[in-house]
């Protein structure tokens, strides 16, 4: 894989982490987990989608 390829997958990957950060920020409102956990869970399994792929050590933190 190119070191371009790797760039780009681990931007989109810090911005899904940023989507999750919010979500859980949301999550923490009362109610706001029921709207949040639609978008965050999707989130988190292609955030350890891209650390599988990038194999850039950021699996088990996804």
């Amino acid at each position: 894989m190119s070191s371009e390829t790797k760039r780009v997958l681990n931007v989109i990957q810090l911005i899904v982490e940023i989507g999750i950060i919010i979500g859980y920020v949301v999550g923490l409102i009362p109610f706001g987990f029921l709207w949040s956990g639609g978008w965050v869970v999707p989130l988190v399994f292609v955030s350890a989608v891209i650390g599988l792929i990038n194999s850039n050590r950021t699996l088990l933190p996804a």
